[in-house]
């Protein structure tokens, strides 16, 4: 048998017996206290657990049949990235479409203080760009290649006016 809680309110769920509080003296209820254990509108029942067990099992079926629809429906219409999904506590990521390809930018030990000022020019530059014959759809997507750029351009404009 397993015990879940159940709106005391609703229509009994099927096959599912509430449980006296008899069964628990002190516990949800004062000793001595006789009926139901019912807890903020909430009455605790008893069901065979392959039944609980079963309905869970479903419930995470229907879970992972919606995601991989969504999945699906994302990927038909070009989107590409990852999914997270959580499911008992660990973490399961998918690729959503083509795999997309992840550069990474190391930013020199030297320009670590003026990351702040690398990443405001990448963000500009990519605005800049897009729509120009620089900014083509592998251009715009690629950030590496804007970062890189940035680093470039922060450099040569520290090069030319050092701080002192």
């Amino acid at each position: 048998m397993a015990y879940q809680w159940n709106d005391a309110v609703a229509p009994p769920v099927s096959n599912c017996e509430r449980v006296p509080a008899e069964r628990h003296p002190g516990l949800f209820a004062p000793y001595g206290y006789e009926g139901d254990i019912v807890v903020g509108g909430m009455v605790l029942c008893e069901r065979p657990k392959a039944e609980v067990d079963a309905f869970h099992a479903e419930t995470a079926r229907k879970a992972e049949k919606n995601v991989t629809d969504w999945i699906q429906r994302q990927s038909d219409n070009g989107i590409a990235g990852h999914v997270s999904v959580v499911s008992d506590g660990e973490i399961a990521t998918t690729e959503i479409g083509p795999t997309p390809i992840t550069r990474r930018t190391k930013i020199p030990p030297d320009l670590l203080p003026y990351i702040v000022e690398i990443f405001n020019e990448r963000d500009r530059l990519m605005e800049f760009t897009v729509g120009s014959e620089i900014g083509t759809p592998g251009w715009y997507s690629d950030r590496a290649k804007f970062t890189e750029l940035a680093i470039e351009k922060v450099r040569a404009r520290l090069q030319k006016d050092p701080v002192t």
